[in-house]
């Protein structure tokens, strides 16, 4: 490769008007975060850091634990001391915090970069692109089994979303009913997107609606300043919610990424029912703008 992957497509040199669905498991980094018992403290989250950021420094540690305090990730701790089994191991809330990081750092904030210039450039190019879609999946087959290794902690890990694309082909085990849907369903649109471009299903339970990431308001940062992410599956069910800015002066004041509290400059979308609440809530929790902006200020020292 002739540079880094960031910089080449923020330089618009690769291949463009290329429909893309683009997506990551909701939990994508808790299988780079074992043993969970490493950490129970910031000094110790960062050695997961070092086979591949060598050359953060310790403020850039600093502000990247500001932006995943502790407190953000209660609920993922509480849930699991819910679900917890005597033989269960203990797991510190470090463990949730650094599973989030990563996956935002090998997953997330990347396909949301590519994504949005994939877009951007190919609609200069083009009005009619049909555009870009993401997701984040929700639910995984491979809980039970996770469950049974002594892993309970590893969520939606890496690689659940293979057995849904698959159509439900899992023979580690058993499929349950509402795997086989959303199994069903997602291949469904998969097989819709290659032959029209678009993964929507009318009619489907899952998928009778998944607007595109980003429609609009293109603007010069490296992340957009609105998009739209499907979640899938899960508790609260199939369906899009929107993340957007409530004021466009935002990218033109954005000088450190920290420094603008999420929840002052942030907007999001109108919802209906209180299960779409619930999936605006948890997409909103994910603080994606802000976590991005800064992690693609830290690209040239991961070599992203």
């Amino acid at each position: 490769m002739p540079d880094r992957h960031s910089v080449l497509f923020k330089s618009g040199k690769f291949v463009k008007g290329i429909p893309i669905v683009y997506g990551w498991s909701h939990d994508d980094g808790s299988g780079s975060a074992l043993p969970a018992s490493d950490y129970q403290n910031e000094e110790e989250m960062k050695v997961a850091f070092k086979p591949f950021s060598h050359a953060l420094t310790d403020d850039d540690f600093k502000t990247l634990f500001s932006l995943y305090p502790a407190s953000d990730f209660e609920t993922e701790l509480s849930n699991f001391k819910c679900n917890k089994r005597d033989s269960d191991p203990e797991v510190p809330v470090h463990f949730f915090r650094l599973s989030r990081m990563l996956r935002d750092i090998l997953f997330t904030c990347s396909s949301l970069s590519f994504g949005y210039e994939m877009s951007r450039q190919s609609k200069a190019l083009d009005r009619t692109f049909p555009g870009v879609r993401l997701y984040d999946l929700n639910q995984s087959m491979l809980t039970p089994m996770m469950a049974t290794v002594g892993l309970p902690h590893m969520g939606v890990c890496h690689g659940s979303d293979t057995h849904y694309i698959l159509n439900g082909l899992f023979p580690e085990g058993t499929v349950e009913e509402a795997d086989q849907s959303l199994a069903r369903s997602m291949t469904a649109a998969f097989i819709n997107f290659a032959y029209t471009g678009n993964p929507t299903v009318p009619g489907d339970e899952h998928f009778d609606q998944w607007p595109e990431s980003f429609p609009e308001n293109f603007n010069e940062g490296s992340i957009p300043s609105s998009f739209n992410l499907q979640l899938v599956g899960g508790p609260f069910g199939t369906g899009p919610g929107t993340l957007k800015t409530k004021d466009n002066s935002y990218w033109a004041r954005f000088t450190d990424a920290v420094q603008i509290p999420m929840g002052q400059d942030m907007g999001y979308g109108e919802m209906g029912s209180a299960t779409s609440q619930a999936r605006q809530q948890l997409i909103e929790r994910e603080k994606l703008v802000e976590r991005c902006l800064f992690i693609d200020t830290l690209s040239e020292k991961l070599g992203i």
